[in-house]
Formats: structure tokens, C-alpha cells, sequence
């Protein structure tokens, strides 16, 4: 969280609510802060592609 704090100019609360936004839009899974390492962790939304589908024809 130290690291995202100096590199955004943010502070943590604002941090932490943008990382719930971005769960609340769904671009997130989820985060957390791990306590023990300040990291913060976060799960990606996955995304299907459907590159290469086009109209099929029978």
C-alpha cells in the first residue's frame, strides 16, 4: 500500500476506495490488504474473448 500511496499521490483510504470501485464496476474480483507485508492484493476480472468468432453459418 506504501508503494501504491507514493507512486498515485493518494492516500490510503482513497486507495481503498478506488480498489472498491473498480470491484464494484467489476473490474476487479476482489482485494485485500495483507497486514503483515502492507502489500495489496487484488484478482483480476477474467474476461472471455471471443476473438476468431464470427457468424457461423449451417
Amino acid at each position: 500500500m506504501e508503494v501504491l500511496t507514493r507512486l498515485s499521490g493518494h492516500s490510503r483510504q482513497q486507495i481503498a476506495e478506488l480498489l472498491d470501485r473498480l470491484v464494484a464496476l467489476r473490474m476487479l474480483t476482489a482485494w485485500r490488504q495483507h497486514r503483515d507485508t502492507d502489500e495489496a492484493l487484488w484478482e483480476l476480472v477474467m474476461f472471455q474473448t471471443t476473438a476468431g468468432a464470427g457468424p457461423r453459418h449451417t
